[in-house]
């Protein structure tokens, strides 16, 4: 399941708008595989010299898209981006 995307990248912009679709093909995936997979969307603040930095993530179970939402996706939703790192 291992599959990783990305969104164009917004230079120089505080707030940032990403208006992009990401589609996740899985296909003869085992039951077990479903009910235990995990989608992580990640917000990097871009470097253009050495590594980007996580600014924060969201993970959503794949059983959770696929069993419990008629429409198999997240779209138009507002998810909450945290920095498990952050103590504040």
């Amino acid at each position: 399941m291992d599959q990783t995307q990305y969104t164009q990248y917004v230079p120089k912009d505080p707030s940032p708008k990403f208006n992009e679709h990401l589609f996740f093909q899985f296909s003869d995936l085992k039951l077990w595989q479903l009910e235990s997979g995990m989608i992580t969307i990640k917000l990097l603040d871009h470097s253009t010299f050495g590594r980007n930095q996580e600014i924060g993530s969201f993970t959503v179970d794949v059983s959770y898209i696929y069993s419990l939402n008629p429409n198999h996706e997240v779209y138009r939703v507002w998810v909450p981006i945290t920095d498990m790192l952050d103590e504040n």
